[in-house]
């Protein structure tokens, strides 16, 4: 699975980054976001306004979403 890491990368150029990664990959894949919350509010924002779903990787990892093609959290 394809993963984008978005360490280091500041808020303006998130939104282009995840956008081209997200259209240029096949689902699923994998986008680290790390704890910041205006980096995933970034990025759940891409998910939702093009039709695709999302899940943490795993219950204990919540600085990594899965992006999927079906929508399993929305926001």
């Amino acid at each position: 699975m394809k993963r984008l890491d978005l360490h280091g990368i500041t808020h303006e150029h998130a939104e282009m980054l995840v956008y081209n990664f997200l259209f240029k990959n096949d689902l699923p894949v994998k986008v680290v976001t790390g704890k910041s919350q205006p980096m995933q509010k970034i990025v759940k924002k891409i998910i939702g306004e093009n039709g695709m779903g999302w899940h943490y990787e795993s219950s204990s990892n919540f600085g990594c979403l899965v992006v999927t093609n079906s929508v399993w959290f929305a926001e």
